[in-house]
């Protein structure tokens, strides 16, 4: 164990300490994770996903049409898709 008396400063005094408790700190927090993670997995799937179907789509104001083609569409506007 490291002492003041043993010719190190201070600041490296601090610093040996901190390591040490920041090794700690990160064994611990993974611990934690996961133990978190393994609780959290459910072994059962009661669930029905159902479906998703596309209802529209839209770059910026134009509509795209499917199966046609969709003429003048802007390449700087956001891309909107709306599942049903």
């Amino acid at each position: 164990m490291l002492e003041e008396g043993d010719g190190i400063s201070g600041s490296l005094l601090f610093f040996h300490f901190f390591i040490r408790l920041m090794k700690h700190s990160i064994a611990i927090t993974l611990v934690v994770a996961t133990t978190l993670i393994l609780l959290s997995c459910n072994k059962e799937n009661n669930s029905n996903p159902g479906s998703m179907q596309l209802s529209s789509c839209y770059i910026g104001t134009t509509l795209l049409n499917y199966p046609g083609s969709t003429s003048d569409v802007p390449f700087d506007k956001d891309l909107i898709i709306n599942f049903s």
